[in-house]
């Protein structure tokens, strides 16, 4: 049974890419608000709070509401992210948001006669504003890369809806917008290259494959996905639309991806000339700290963050060290012999193909065997299974669960499976993205009416935690075969240890700048697991490419689990359901809040 798995990089990666696609608020100018609550209640200010911050921000703006219409918005436009000009003009940028930031967060503190349910939504909301203040400059961090604005563009052309004409209009002007940006793209990743600043070229080669893979050259654009979508989504439309006016979107979309094509053909040729036309010494072929002022950039503004914690990096490496050794100790006491042949049987079983189907039976099954544990969602939404659209299924290994609008509290939910994927568990999806994962958690908030602020500012690592916390819950339901349902144990126990083993050398390449020689000698020492220099340079490079990736995974069920302990301490009269009613009343926030309201 493989310790590392190749196939658990890009699972995590469709998922945080949902995640913060729809938390960036990319196209708010946080320094441009000046928001003043005087004489007015706490709905009224977060309400005002909710329009501001969604405001400029169209592909937020259409993900998250059925009705805009409601609020006045200046721009519907999707912003597309740009490199600001200079150190200068960034940290400027910087120092503003930071100060409009802790403006609005003296404004929320200085509301009175507030209830106790008020204060808990209050600490919440100022909580995730802090989250999106940033002290530690690192100009040169920003990028384009392999999960940048350039890369997220299927999965934002996926999910963008057409509710009426003016979306289809946003969404032409987006792809217009995007060919203009990527010069931009390239000339500040050479600048980069220029300072010594450079990427590594890891983290280069997988954007070059990224954009390739994007717009591949055996592919004519008639062809292509982002067209075939444009047209299935604009002749399914609701609204009053004439098929002339159809055929004329279609033509128009249809250029546009053309010309975003040979964008996208251009920027991965000019990229990877860099990788030629510099030395390899201009490029930093390590984490962050091998930038200057690195480690302490990702210390809080890369490990906190991620982790929703205060911790400090010693603190945080102790508690995943002992996650690991835990983890590792459980899977020893009940590791079958024989369960590679066991974990093939699941695979192999016609019950585990990605298929709606079966996503369907799954979930019934989840549900009906959760109630002893999970408290009951009243009026329970519809539920929808879709496949993954051409464009995504490359991209994605398995599937996502994309949250509905926070103004429709009766939303079909939806969840989006990939028909491709052989060697993994639908189970594990479906408990994960589903029930008791990320859609109950999502649903259940939304059935106690929780301020629609807090569900657009959720907290990813109390998201993210709670759902790898589940699939240990999820995994007593699967069989009544004691075989086949402790080697889904064991499969389920062995991706949060791949998911934890990555978490450890995010910290140990990132902050402590660790080579993949010292990173193997490091997990033989702590963990007696003696990996390949090979596995240990991969282990590296994902580090390297994407910092804080796997950190609110396993930290946000480190820290579930550490809650869930105090919280049991008070009484031995309380049961599982009970902690798991009072964490998803409390609702999202950073964790050193969340355990002063248990």
């Amino acid at each position: 049974m493989n310790v590392i798995s190749k196939r658990s990089i890009k699972s995590v990666v469709v998922i945080l890419v949902i995640t913060f696609l729809l938390v960036g608020l990319s196209g708010c100018d946080l320094f441009n608000l000046n928001l003043k609550f005087d004489e007015i209640s706490f709905t009224e200010a977060t309400d005002i709070l909710f329009a501001s911050l969604l405001d400029g921000d169209g592909l937020a703006i259409n993900v998250f509401l059925d009705n805009p219409n409601k609020y006045e918005f200046e721009s519907k436009k999707i912003a597309v992210p740009l490199p600001d000009s200079s150190e200068s003009e960034y940290d400027q940028k910087k120092d503003s948001s930071n100060s409009a930031i802790n403006d609005i967060v003296y404004e929320l503190n200085k509301l009175r006669n507030l209830t106790d349910a008020e204060k808990i939504e209050r600490s919440a909301i100022t909580s995730s504003l802090d989250n999106m203040t940033s002290y530690y400059s690192l100009y040169f961090r920003e990028y384009i890369g392999a999960n940048g604005p350039a890369a997220d563009v299927p999965s934002n052309l996926a999910i963008f809806r057409f509710k009426t004409l003016e979306d289809i209009e946003i969404y032409l002007e987006y792809l217009t917008d995007l060919t203009a940006a990527f010069d931009s793209y390239v000339s500040f990743e050479e600048s980069k290259c220029i300072e010594g600043y450079g990427r590594s070229d890891d983290f280069y080669k997988r954007a070059i494959e990224a954009y390739r893979n994007i717009a591949p050259l055996n592919v004519e654009t008639s062809d292509h996905n982002f067209v075939l979508d444009f047209n299935e989504k604009i002749d399914n439309v609701t609204f009053p639309i004439t098929s002339t006016y159809k055929a004329i979107y279609k033509e128009q979309n249809l250029e546009k991806v053309d010309i975003l094509l040979d964008a996208y053909r251009s920027m991965a040729d000019e990229i990877e000339s860099l990788l030629t036309t510099y030395p390899t010494s201009n490029r930093n072929q390590g984490g962050l700290a091998g930038f200057n002022k690195g480690s302490d950039y990702y210390n809080y503004e890369i490990f906190q963050k991620s982790t929703g914690t205060t911790l400090r990096i010693n603190i945080g490496h102790l508690k995943l060290v002992n996650y690991i050794k835990d983890l590792q100790g459980k899977m020893n006491q009940s590791m079958p012999v024989d369960i590679d042949n066991l974990l093939n049987q699941i695979y192999a079983s016609a019950d585990n193909a990605f298929t709606i189907e079966n996503a369907e039976t799954v979930m019934a099954k989840l549900i009906d065997n959760m109630s002893d544990d999970f408290p009951i969602i009243e009026n329970s939404p519809d539920v929808s299974f879709k496949l993954l659209k051409q464009s995504e299924q490359k991209a994605f290994v398995a599937g996502y669960y994309l949250r509905t609008p926070v103004d429709n509290l009766n939303a079909t939910e939806n969840i989006y499976i990939n028909p491709n994927v052989t060697e993994s568990s639908i189970y594990n999806l479906i408990s994960h993205e589903g029930f008791p994962g990320h859609m109950f958690q999502n649903t259940y908030l939304k059935s106690k009416s929780v301020n629609k602020l807090r569900l657009l500012l959720t907290n990813t690592a109390w998201a993210e935690g709670w759902a790898e916390y589940c699939e240990e819950y999820a995994a007593e339901y699967f069989s009544t075969d004691a075989l086949l349902g402790n080697a889904y144990k064991i499969y389920v126990l062995n991706n949060k240890l791949n998911m934890a083993l990555r978490s450890y050398a995010d910290i140990m390449v990132n902050f402590s700048n660790y080579t993949a020689s010292k990173l193997k000698e490091a997990i033989k020492s702590e963990f007696e697991l003696d990996f390949s220099e090979e596995t240990c340079e991969n282990l590296v490079n994902v580090a390297a490419s994407f910092p804080g990736m796997y950190l609110p995974y396993t930290f946000g069920d480190i820290m579930i689990k550490e809650i869930k302990e105090a919280y049991f301490a008070k009484s031995s009269y309380l049961a599982d359901i009970d902690f798991h009613t009072k964490l998803l009343e409390i609702g999202p926030m950073d964790f050193d809040e969340l355990k002063s309201y248990m």
